[in-house]
């Protein structure tokens, strides 16, 4: 089933090599993504009626960014063009999530100084069954922020469905900012996205040592449960990950859904480009919920998406349905 989704985020032009590089020059491979619109282009690709505010400035990469919405056809009626740059990230070791370095630049951006209108808030929510946030524009400034909590506001009055992943970045600022904003939101979120790490890092969970991945998959109940003490979520789900070696991992998912827990299945895969698998886990478990799958499936579904994520080269996981579920198989 079709859902009308509006996301809020920056859209990012992301440099990036799966060597060491020495300097900027040496980041051969680009991409556009953002993890916002990372997860709007996958609902988009299945189907869904997605639109994103952002703001973008006016210069020869905004003719890249557009033919990309046109491409998913992301509905670009809230794109805003500012006068600042536009927000760049530098990744390198793109194989482990244990060695991935990023580097931002993307103070002072576009979106970093783009003021939300109330005129604009309306709009954009307008007939929206649900919005779509993460806790990264929060911390691109004070602007972002209250930009955050108007929106988040704004939907929650109007009964709108509100997905957030915690998505913390250390980068960006520190726990205590991250903590203090996301215990001002959490009881209006329906939908939440993180994971042990986050929620002991900004919630205070205690969280175990694990040296498997079932250890793994027993502390996320935990802390899931922990995180419910905050607010009674409708969804709650963590995607699963850990690392067997340096470049290898272990995939799969938890799923929390009135007071019941799904576990997808497990999966090794080799992996090729670390960055978007959450994004992508996010949009899968979205896309089931709103096809009212058995959340079985959904867990299911939402795994091997978030495996197979690590598989593709760029930000974006545009499989079909039948392409994520027939790849068993090929992931064993």
């Amino acid at each position: 089933m079709a859902a009308r989704i509006l996301g809020y985020g920056e859209i990012l032009m992301r440099y990036s090599t799966q060597s060491v590089a020495k300097s900027i020059k040496e980041f051969s491979d680009q991409y556009i993504g953002g993890a916002e619109l990372n997860t709007l282009i996958s609902l988009a690709s299945r189907g869904h009626h997605c639109s994103l505010i952002t703001s973008i400035p006016k210069h020869s990469e905004s003719g890249e960014i557009i033919e990309l919405l046109d491409t998913y056809k992301i509905k670009r009626s809230h794109i805003h063009f500012g006068q600042h740059k536009l927000g760049k990230y530098y990744a390198q070791n793109l194989t482990s999530k244990k060695t991935l370095s990023i580097t931002y630049d993307r103070k002072d951006s576009s979106f970093s100084k783009f003021h939300l209108s109330e005129e604009l808030i309306h709009s954009a929510l307008r007939e929206k069954e649900m919005l779509i946030l993460t806790g990264i524009s929060p911390a691109l400034s004070e602007i972002c922020k209250k930009n955050m909590l108007r929106i988040i506001n704004a939907a929650h009055d109007q009964k709108i469905k509100i997905a957030y992943d915690m998505n913390y970045r250390p980068q960006l600022w520190s726990k205590e900012q991250a903590s203090i904003f996301n215990k001002q939101v959490l009881d209006k979120v329906d939908f939440l996205f993180t994971n042990c790490g986050a929620a002991k890092d900004l919630l205070g969970f205690p969280l175990a040592k694990t040296k498997s991945i079932e250890d793994v998959i027993s502390e996320s109940k935990k802390a899931i449960n922990y995180l419910n003490s905050f607010s009674k979520f409708e969804i709650a789900a963590f995607n699963i990950r850990n690392s067997i070696g340096e470049d290898n991992n272990r995939f799969g998912s938890l799923i929390c859904h009135a007071d019941t827990f799904y576990t997808g299945q497990l999966f090794t895969t080799d992996i090729v480009d670390c960055i978007g698998g959450g994004d992508s886990f996010m949009a899968a478990v979205l896309h089931g919920y709103l096809n009212q799958w058995p959340w079985e499936k959904v867990a299911d579904y939402a795994a091997k998406t978030f495996a197979i994520t690590h598989t593709l080269v760029g930000d974006h996981n545009t499989l079909s349905d039948a392409e994520i579920l027939n790849y068993s198989e090929w992931m064993q």
